[in-house]
């Protein structure tokens, strides 16, 4: 097992909001690895769309096929990646292997940046966080899938599938200041329009309150 990636899980969750965004490409340079998600972040790669913009990425990524029901079993499936117009704009294959008390998953780079694996924890909660899988306690077989004992640990609350990107708005009277930082990636701007109240002061220093 290789904890040399701990530092990603703590960023990967979909509840973290954050000004910046991270490529998963980066994080499997080195080509294709069998990993498990642990921590805050997640627990497993979410099985429905995630909306864009969360995981800390642009495009999101989420697992559209299949969980592997037996333990000590292994399925292929892909993991699309969200961004407009559709669900699944990006893909890629991956296996998923149930441990007994997790899954671990064969991961490669996605297509492109910034595309990301997010995370969630699952709906019922595996309350076990052993490293070594748990025996099934019907059979003495046990488990043989390598990938179970040799994994990537991958813990990163920023993979969460609620993450968004925060900013702040002042009011200074006649019109209003924002405090921005960098979108997530290429091809995205910060709208603008006209509001449903005219603003007819053009002055730049705020108008003072009386």
């Amino acid at each position: 097992m290789d904890n040399s990636d701990d530092h990603w899980t703590n960023i990967r969750t979909v509840n973290v909001t954050t000004g910046s965004s991270t490529c998963d490409q980066s994080l499997f340079s080195s080509g294709t690895r069998w990993v498990r998600f642990v921590g805050v972040g997640g627990t497993q790669i979410p099985t429905s769309p995630v909306a864009m913009d969360r995981c800390n990425a642009s495009a999101t990524g989420w697992y559209s096929g299949q969980m592997p029901v037996g333990v000590d079993t292994t399925i292929n499936g892909t993991v699309c990646f969200n961004f407009a117009p559709h669900n699944c704009y990006w893909n890629s294959s991956i296996a998923v292997t149930n441990c007994g008390s997790y899954y671990v998953y064969q991961l490669d780079a996605p297509p492109t940046c910034d595309l990301r694996y997010c995370t969630d924890m699952p709906g019922v909660l595996i309350t076990d966080t052993t490293i070594t899988p748990i025996e099934v306690t019907t059979s003495s077989t046990p488990i043989v899938s390598s990938q179970c004992y040799n994994y990537t640990l991958i813990n990163d609350p920023t993979s969460n599938v609620n993450v968004t990107t925060n900013i702040s708005v002042i009011d200074c009277g006649s019109y209003y200041v924002y405090q921005l930082c960098a979108p997530p990636g290429c091809q995205l701007r910060y709208c603008t329009d006209i509001p449903g109240v005219w603003i007819t002061d053009a002055t730049i220093v705020p108008i003072q309150g009386k």
